[in-house]
């Protein structure tokens, strides 16, 4: 994997697992709620706070880089200062406290893939399945070790991701990163059209123009 990219399963960008709103809409809290899925035969389940294109999915797909370093369903470590950088956000409080919040959605999101067309598992997974900080002698937090869930590999398997520049990515606004995941996904991409694509945002507006 190259360096300067950085990637989401297929089945992610073609869903509206990472959603568009305006930041100050309140996020939604679901339970087990289906959402849509530009193929109607994946029935996607999700259960947790929602999670937006503008932070959660950045900082998932960061979270996947760096645990590429190590097997999948072992423990790597980062600092958030780092992780920050990584980001392309700014290095003060609030972007610590940002970050924090989106571990906390990661970790507690639950997700339920189920493709109607293939025989096998539909493994219940979670997109962060454990983090936890280290502190240093003086109580200070100095790292922090996170641990992807296994059940990931079904959906990098076989080449099934799209891989973004990242320092292309990054600097897209939440509507550009949807339309780069659902174009990234497919190898010639179908025509979408504007009311799949609101779908796709799950941007909660009839206004072709938001």
């Amino acid at each position: 994997a190259l360096e300067t990219h950085r990637h989401i399963p297929n089945e992610y960008a073609r869903s509206s697992l990472f959603t568009v709103r305006r930041p100050r809409d309140a996020r939604r809290s679901f339970t087990r709620q289906h959402l849509f899925h530009y193929n109607d035969y994946i029935k996607v389940l999700f259960t947790g706070v929602e999670l937006r294109a503008l932070d959660d999915e950045p900082v998932f797909m960061q979270l996947v880089h760096y645990g590429q370093s190590v097997a999948l369903g072992q423990p790597f470590k980062f600092t958030l200062s780092g992780f920050i950088e990584d980001l392309g956000w700014p290095r003060n409080g609030e972007s610590y406290i940002r970050l924090k919040d989106c571990f906390s959605r990661l970790s507690a999101a639950e997700l339920y893939f189920e493709n109607t067309k293939a025989y096998g598992k539909s493994p219940v997974f979670r997109l962060l399945k454990h983090y936890e900080a280290t502190n240093d002698a003086n109580g200070n937090v100095h790292s922090y070790q996170a641990v992807l869930d296994r059940s990931l590999i079904i959906f990098f398997a076989g080449n099934t991701f799209t891989s973004h520049h990242w320092q292309t990515y990054r600097k897209l606004s939440p509507v550009a990163r949807r339309l780069a995941d659902y174009a990234g996904s497919h190898k010639a991409p179908y025509d979408l059209n504007i009311e799949m694509f609101r779908k796709l945002c799950d941007s909660g507006t009839k206004n072709k123009r938001s």
